[in-house]
């Protein structure tokens, strides 16, 4: 356990100081190429220009490195041949090996600025040629080998098997939401139906009942609030709405939308409607 974590993070900080003197290399071609095309160098470090395409450039190259690393880490009993510690250091330390074939071919030259692109230009070689060719090959490989298919198809196996089961829960859970609201609903219609068949009655009254209908629709919402808050007050609500239209009078009044106001987070209606209930009290019939 203990050789597997030093082997973990010795190949770690390989990577990092891999990665690192890629991008250095990478960084260091592009100057070289933008120095020989007549770019002043103000222009090459500007937060513009070429500047922002090294660093995008950099950037990608990085997470690239990293995300490959990643998917190797998450699924290694997939990957039987990249996630041993032999290639993991082949892969890690490619940018060095890249350089060690670089300083190899600058026997006999002596300018800085071509001992620094040959060694950057074998960096870049070797790491492109580990990074994206043989890593890609090693992946098209494991793809297709039995212990690597038959890992896959287990774990894909277990993620279908998890949504299915989140699915059921779903499913389970609304099925009993949606009881426990039929429950409710049948326990208010049988608690409320014969106080809504009474204000139905009274909302089609004559006038001189205001004050016993402003009485109970009060009380009505009250008791409606105490059992089920504001769902339970909409579901009586509806009960004396229905009623009402079934009502064969034409001076019916929904007084329960005006003095409910106040109880609970019941709320009147607005302007036009309010103007509207005002008229039809106004054609109210009264008793001789």
């Amino acid at each position: 356990m203990t050789d597997t974590m030093n082997m973990q993070r010795f190949l770690k900080r390989i990577h990092i100081a891999g990665t690192l003197w890629f991008i250095i290399c990478a960084a260091a071609l592009l100057v070289i190429a933008l120095r020989q095309a007549g770019v002043q160098w103000w222009v090459i470090f500007s937060l513009s220009g070429y500047g922002v395409v090294l660093g995008v450039f950099l950037l990608a190259v990085y997470l690239f490195a990293l995300f490959r690393g990643v998917v190797r880490a998450q699924f290694a009993q997939e990957h039987p041949l990249s996630t041993t510690p032999a290639y993991l250091l082949l892969y890690d330390a490619s940018p060095f090996l890249g350089a060690a074939a670089g300083l190899l071919c600058i026997t006999g030259i002596y300018e800085p600025a071509a001992i620094v692109r040959i060694i950057a230009e074998g960096t870049l070689v070797m790491t492109f040629v580990i990074w994206v060719v043989v890593d890609s090959g090693v992946g098209l490989i494991e793809s297709v080998l039995p212990q690597s298919v038959r890992h896959r198809n287990q774990r894909l196996a277990k993620i279908k098997a998890e949504k299915t089961r989140i699915q059921q829960e779903n499913a389970a859970l609304l099925t009993s939401l949606q009881k426990r609201e039929q429950d409710l609903k049948r326990t208010w219609d049988e608690q409320f139906r014969d106080a809504a068949d009474e204000l139905a009655a009274l909302f089609c009254g004559t006038a001189d009942q205001l004050h016993q209908i402003q009485a109970k629709t009060t009380d009505l919402g009250a008791k409606a609030w105490q059992m089920g808050q504001m769902a339970c007050m909409q579901f009586v609500h509806k009960m004396i709405c229905d009623r009402l239209g079934r009502n064969e009078q034409d001076r019916c009044v929904d007084y329960a939308a005006m003095w409910w106001d106040g109880i609970g987070t019941w709320r009147r209606p607005k302007s036009s409607t309010l103007l509207a209930y005002t008229k039809s009290l106004s054609k109210m019939p009264t008793k001789e």
